[in-house]
């Protein structure tokens, strides 16, 4: 329209073809239809309609963009707790085996709480008979094979109890050659006790043992009252071959020393599959054993590994147990069970004793053609132990990640203060994902809300054109379609 003052004109071109960036535009001056410096040309005209509705944020795209980061950051906030724990993997701290072995043991030769048939000898008197030995790649641990005793004396053996206790962690043992013979009763173990905390007040973890020929080692756990595995089952929970029997003849699943309708101080004990211990194992060239005791995560854990059948993580010494197959043994930690304060402060213990508690209970039926008592047998068959010997290939402790080096281990008998570690679970990251994406999806329903009372943007653009339209059908064009072009 020509109103005497200024002209505007129209370009039908960008406005049918390009409505996103149509323009009016001044003679002498181009001029942003979205500006507001005419109140006759004002956005109310040609955006957001013409009743100048407010615009709304609440287009379906941004609506999906809302949705889709929403989503995301819920899914960040389940899982990124657990892979940041699946990355807390165990790291070794200790590699035990070498020519330094006995230095980290301290030898006990003291009197055998379980009553064997046994002298536990000094360092100074085992190195001299040649009971003990360690190089770079073995260590040696036998008993002695040539004295014939009589009376009280006991056979000379070691019993090592480790300079340092631990509060959790990954311990793998590979063996070669395993004791063995009829009266022994070796086994590879730890325990919690100082001068304030008596046996069994910190519990026992009886990695692996044997008596005897067996063919297996049993994984047990002996503990003070209340921890019980009576949920634990197995070919749900563990693979080996069974529970060991009660007095009664079922499963012995109550791990308290003292528990009824089981004997004495037998706790919990589960047997390892055949061919874990004993003239088999020996031949096959022996085996590895993984222990994993995590109190963190409820549970404890053993593998037993024949000879060549390792995880491939393992021989990496990358070790990442949840990616193994079931255990062989498994005791839960859970508190309506079996609360992980059972188990506190424990040492690893090598030792092999005759007899005593255990080996004495057994003996007449796992040995029955010998035709005498089992300490008879020990003290005058002397040539029979040449077998009962420990050759130990790798020793090896693992810690998470997230520990800290210093609290790793400490004398026995130094108490500390626990490190708190970070939470397996939720942790501060994730709770501050789940409020992103709960605003987020607060978003999304407020949006959706706003939907129905008002028009989207791109529903007010669109209204904005029709406008536009009617405007120019009201106009008197006098122009042709060639000028408009060049317009």
């Amino acid at each position: 329209t020509n109103d005497g003052a200024a002209k505007y004109h129209l370009d039908l071109e960008c406005l049918l073809k390009e409505h996103w960036s149509c323009k009016k535009s001044l003679m002498e001056k181009p001029w942003n239809w979205r500006e507001e410096t005419d109140a006759s040309l004002s956005p109310k005209s040609y955006h957001g309609g013409r009743d100048g509705a407010k615009p709304s944020w609440n287009s379906p795209g941004l609506c999906f963009f809302a949705f889709v980061l929403g989503g995301a950051l819920l899914i960040c906030a389940v899982f990124a707790p657990r892979a940041a724990a699946s990355t807390d993997s165990y790291v070794i701290r200790h590699s035990f085996v070498g020519d330094d072995f006995f230095t980290h043991w301290s030898f006990y030769d003291g009197p055998d709480p379980t009553h064997g048939t046994v002298e536990f000898v000094t360092f100074e008197e085992a190195s001299g008979k040649g009971l003990i030995s360690a190089a770079f790649d073995r260590v040696y641990m036998g008993v002695d094979a040539t004295e014939v005793l009589s009376g009280s004396q006991g056979r000379k053996a070691v019993r090592l109890e480790s300079n340092e206790w631990f509060k959790d962690g990954l311990f793998i043992i590979e063996l070669d050659h395993a004791p063995i013979a009829c009266g022994a009763w070796p086994a590879f173990w730890m325990y919690g006790e100082d001068s304030q905390h008596a046996w069994p007040r910190w519990g026992e973890y009886d990695i692996l043992e044997a008596v005897h020929n067996q063919t297996y080692a049993t994984t047990t756990l002996h503990t003070r009252s209340n921890c019980d595995q009576y949920d634990v089952n197995k070919d749900v929970d563990f693979s080996g071959s069974a529970w060991a029997g009660n007095e009664q003849g079922g499963p012995a699943k109550n791990c308290w020393v003292h528990a009824p309708n089981e004997y004495e101080n037998q706790g919990c004990g589960q047997k390892q599959p055949q061919g874990s211990w004993g003239t088999a194992l020996n031949q096959a060239g022996g085996g590895t054993w993984a222990a994993e005791w995590d109190p963190d995560r409820r549970k404890i854990r053993t593998w037993f590994f024949r000879k060549g059948q390792e995880p491939a993580d393992l021989l990496r010494k990358e070790p990442d147990p949840d990616t193994w197959a079931m255990p062989t043994s498994f005791f839960t930690l859970h508190s309506k069970y079996c609360s992980p304060e059972h188990f506190q402060h424990m040492r690893l213990v090598f030792d092999t004793t005759f007899c005593g508690d255990y080996g004495d209970a057994t003996f007449s039926s796992s040995c029955p053609a010998t035709g005498m008592s089992c300490k008879d047998y020990v003290q005058k068959n002397p040539h029979v132990f040449s077998e009962a010997y420990w050759s130990i290939r790798t020793l090896d402790i693992y810690r998470r990640s997230s520990e800290q080096p210093g609290v790793l281990s400490a004398p026995v008998g130094v108490s500390y203060e626990k490190v708190k570690r970070p939470s397996s679970g939720w942790t501060f990251s994730g709770l501050i994902l789940i409020s992103l994406g709960m605003t987020g999806l607060i978003g999304i329903c407020y949006a959706m809300l706003n939907k129905a009372d008002e028009a989207s943007l791109v529903d007010q653009e669109m209204q904005g054109l029709s406008s536009c339209m009617e405007d120019v059908r009201e106009m008197d064009v006098e122009t042709t379609v060639d000028q408009t072009r060049r317009w």
